[in-house]
C-alpha cells in the first residue's frame, strides 16, 4: 500500500504543477511584450548556373524596456510553392530593447529545386516565397519562442546578355 500511496502522491503533485507550469508560460508572454518578428528583405548575393544565393534579412523589433539574446532561428523557405529549405540557424546576437535587430540568414537554392527550372526562374521579374518558422529569445523570464510567417516576392536580377556576333576569335 506504501506503493499505491505513493503513486498517488506523485499524481496529485503532477495534476497540480501541470497548470502552473502552463499559467507560468502564459504569464511569462504577458510580462515580456512579443516582438515583431518578419522579413524585411530577400536579396541575392551570388547567381551562378546552378543556383542562387540569397540572403533573408530577419527583422525583430522588440518593444520591451529590456534587451533579450536571439538563440536560433526554425525555418522554412518555399519558393513558387515548393519546399526548398528547411533548417535551424544558432545565433547569439543580442537584441536591445526598444529597438529593431536585422539577422541576415544565408539560404542557397539550386534550380533544379524549382517547378519551372532555371529557365523559368530567370525569365520572371520575381519569384513568390514564403518564409515561416519561429525565433527563440532567451529573455529576462526565460527562454520564449515567436512565430514567423511571411510571404513576399523576390526580384530576380537581369541576367547578363551575349552578343555572339561581336565576339571576335
Amino acid at each position: 500500500n506504501v506503493m499505491h500511496a505513493r503513486r498517488y502522491a506523485r499524481l496529485t503533485l503532477l495534476v497540480a504543477v501541470f497548470p502552473l507550469t502552463l499559467q507560468c508560460a502564459s504569464l511569462a508572454k504577458k510580462i515580456f511584450d512579443p516582438p515583431q518578428v518578419g522579413v524585411a528583405k530577400v536579396e541575392f548575393s551570388k547567381v551562378d548556373l546552378t543556383g542562387v544565393d540569397l540572403i533573408v534579412h530577419v527583422k525583430i523589433h522588440n518593444p520591451n524596456s529590456v534587451g533579450a539574446t536571439l538563440n536560433r532561428i526554425e525555418y522554412a523557405f518555399d519558393v513558387e510553392g515548393e519546399r526548398l529549405l528547411k533548417g535551424t540557424k544558432a545565433d547569439k546576437t543580442k537584441i536591445l530593447s526598444n529597438d529593431t535587430s536585422l539577422i541576415p540568414l544565408p539560404v542557397s537554392i539550386s534550380y533544379a529545386g524549382l517547378k519551372s527550372g532555371i529557365a523559368g526562374a530567370l525569365s520572371k521579374k520575381s519569384l513568390p516565397f514564403a518564409f515561416q518558422g519561429k525565433v527563440v529569445l532567451d529573455t529576462p523570464i526565460g527562454d520564449l519562442s515567436f512565430d514567423i510567417a511571411e510571404k513576399g516576392e523576390i526580384p530576380v536580377p537581369d541576367r547578363p546578355r551575349f552578343d555572339l556576333e561581336k565576339i571576335a576569335l
